[in-house]
């Protein structure tokens, strides 16, 4: 029993996920040793209540974590909500909850079970990302010269269909209608505003409907 414990210790530790369960009846919440390595509190300093664990929530994110939570209890389902906590050191960081309340007979809760999961890693990386693709799409609106994004996908593999390789492509797409069809496959997924002016077009809209 003690290695398997250990064993799942390590799993939560490496996954940086940690379970708990509140227990209504006793107003008590129990809590595994990587939910205080998450929180960044020894577990001789957290009281065992749920009012302990909502003083660390980002006060942005608070009520609509509350929302959530009590609409769960409420409806009987699950939930899942990524959010932020302020740890006692003062990091912020990312976790994604998920949860689900047991109620008895008469509709009461009883106890919720849930885990929580350390995702700042992955959610820096994404808000990184996104941060980029921002900047990108600013340069390409902003370009002196008209510039398109294609998606030749469907193309390709109409040509695929067609039995094309790279000895026979030239010769096939001298056939019009073959070559007709792939020109009206081709997605434009996105324009700039010299391209607008260009095509005499009033938005991104008249043009994906054009094409």
């Amino acid at each position: 029993m003690l290695q398997s414990e250990q064993r799942s210790l390590e799993a939560q530790a490496i996954a940086k996920i940690g379970n708990w369960y509140i227990d209504y009846h006793q107003n008590k919440v129990i809590r595994s040793q990587e939910i205080f390595n998450i929180l960044e509190t020894p577990e001789n300093e957290m009281k065992p209540t749920f009012d302990a664990f909502k003083q660390l929530i980002e006060k942005e994110d608070f009520e609509l974590y509350q929302k959530i939570f009590d609409e769960s209890i409420q409806e009987q389902k699950s939930y899942e909500f990524s959010f932020r906590i302020v740890t006692p050191k003062g990091n912020i960081k990312y976790v994604l909850e998920k949860g689900y309340t047991f109620c008895d007979e008469k509709n009461e809760p009883i106890r919720t079970v849930g885990t929580l999961q350390d995702i700042t890693e992955k959610r820096l990386t994404d808000l990184k990302i996104e941060e980029s693709q921002l900047q990108y799409q600013v340069l390409f609106d902003n370009a002196p010269i008209a510039l398109f994004e294609e998606d030749f996908t469907a193309v390709i593999n109409q040509l695929i269909n067609v039995g094309a390789n790279s000895d026979n492509i030239g010769s096939l797409l001298e056939n019009k209608d073959l070559f007709l069809q792939c020109v009206q496959l081709v997605q434009v997924n996105n324009i700039n505003q010299e391209a607008l002016k260009l095509l005499k077009a009033e938005s991104k809209e008249q043009i994906h409907q054009q094409f």
